[in-house]
C-alpha cells in the first residue's frame, strides 16, 4: 500500500490477479462514457498484459474499499525520441467523486512518469 496525503486513501499496484478487478472498472468506465459495447477486454486478456508488464494498473482504496483505478503503459516515439506513460483508463466510482482521490491518482502518475525518465504523459 501506498499512502497519500489522505490518511484513509491508499494506492496499490495492480498484480495479475487482479485482471478481473481491471476488467470491471473498464466496463464502468465504458458504461459511464456510454460506450459500453467498446470493451472487449477480457480477464484473461489484461491478466496477460499484467504478467508480461506490457500494462500496470493501480488502485485507489478508500477506508479498504477499491474506489478508483487506472491503467497505463509505457510508449515511446520516433518523432520526439521521448519516452512516456499512456493513461488508457482512469475511474473513480460516483459516490467518491469530488474527495480529491482523482487529483491525488495524477499526481501520483506524473511522478511516477517522472521517476521512470519519461518526458511525456499521455491520456486516451
Amino acid at each position: 500500500m501506498i499512502p497519500t496525503k489522505n490518511p484513509n486513501f491508499f494506492l496499490r499496484f495492480a498484480t495479475p490477479d487482479d485482471a478481473g478487478l481491471v476488467v470491471g472498472f473498464m466496463k464502468k468506465l465504458g458504461s459511464y462514457q456510454k460506450m459500453a459495447d467498446k470493451i472487449i477486454a477480457t480477464e484473461a486478456g489484461i491478466r496477460k498484459l499484467l504478467t508480461e508488464g506490457k500494462g500496470e494498473s493501480v488502485f485507489g482504496i478508500y477506508e479498504g474499499e477499491v474506489v478508483a483505478f487506472f491503467y497505463f503503459c509505457q510508449t515511446s516515439s520516433a518523432f520526439t525520441g521521448q519516452s512516456g506513460l499512456y493513461m488508457d483508463g482512469f475511474y473513480v466510482d460516483d459516490a467518491y467523486r469530488s474527495h480529491g482521490f482523482g487529483k491525488i491518482m495524477m499526481a501520483f502518475l506524473s511522478k511516477l512518469a517522472v521517476e521512470r525518465g519519461c518526458q511525456r504523459l499521455e491520456w486516451g
